[in-house]
């Protein structure tokens, strides 16, 4: 009875010690929020693609973790669906960033909800109010990430519009059509240290030049501009930054899979990144550039 008594007493011992062995060690993993939210069932990143028209039958879903809600028009003054196919709308831009979204997310262990919001009227125009009344969409979504491929383009400084109270994947923006060198583009214009990370494109190498990188000359904002991507090139449907910044976003989500992105100020993902940061020199300029 004593022996029988003792030996329990010895495993109850060793149970206890390896309990607390555990708790040592996954103390700081547990504690941190981070790890918490990340691995948890209910763990979601929700992503809102502001831009033109989406075609849902021609989105390319592939990963099950990823789920795609309908698009978003948040006119007042619109009325029922807009989910225009044409192929001469805006040249499908909305639909090609999306697609180049899906195919550059990682499969990840967590869940990921696609919002796309619509900023551009039937007539191809964009204002303040709709820029105002897509933020105020994704503030109902509670979305934790923006990706902008696209700008509001203004002679002058904007005055409804602020800062972007999300964190930011933008853009540069480049020359083209009516955009100028002198062009105020919002929000890459006042774009925030604290919750954005922009995106400039270079010229990848080619089979005849295949050691060379050439930075994009026709690039807005380049003293703001972070990192540089691939614009792509004439086969691509999607170049430049447009296509930098998309392409930036999900090389993010690979390489700092575990950081917290709901964190109010990217100081954790910049931190991550920074660590992954490479450089590259334009062959011809001897500009410096980081990519990650």
């Amino acid at each position: 009875m004593k022996a029988s008594t003792l030996g329990v007493n010895k495993i109850k011992k060793l149970c206890i010690s390896f309990i607390m062995a555990q708790v040592i060690f996954l103390g700081p993993l547990l504690s941190d929020p981070t790890y918490a939210q990340i691995n948890s069932s209910k763990r979601v990143l929700k992503i809102a693609v502001f831009d033109t028209p989406f075609c849902p039958k021609l989105i390319n879903k592939t990963k099950k973790n990823i789920e795609i809600f309908p698009p978003s028009l948040p006119f007042a003054a619109q009325r029922g669906p807009f989910v225009e196919c044409y192929e001469d709308l805006f040249g499908r831009h909305g639909l090609h960033v999306l697609n180049h979204l899906l195919k550059v997310i990682p499969k990840l262990d967590y869940k990921i909800e696609i919002h796309p919001i619509i900023i551009y009227t039937r007539k191809g125009m964009q204002s303040e109010r709709s820029w105002s009344n897509a933020l105020q969409k994704a503030k109902e979504k509670k979305v934790d990430l923006l990706l902008l491929a696209v700008g509001l383009p203004s002679q002058k400084p904007l005055k409804v519009l602020s800062d972007l109270p999300f964190n930011t994947f933008m853009a540069s923006g480049q020359i083209s059509g009516r955009i100028r060198k002198s062009t105020l583009v919002w929000p890459q214009s006042i774009k925030s240290n604290d919750r954005s990370i922009m995106i400039g494109a270079y010229l990848p190498p080619t089979d005849q030049l295949p050691d060379q990188y050439l930075q994009d000359k026709t690039l807005l904002h380049v003293e703001k501009i972070d990192y540089y991507f691939s614009g792509g090139t004439y086969q691509d449907r999607l170049t430049g930054s447009s296509r930098a910044v998309t392409t930036a976003l999900g090389k993010a989500l690979l390489l700092c899979a575990r950081i917290n992105f709901i964190d109010g100020n990217l100081k954790a993902l910049k931190k991550c990144l920074k660590s992954k940061k490479r450089d590259l020199k334009d062959s011809f300029s001897n500009f410096n550039f980081a990519t990650f």
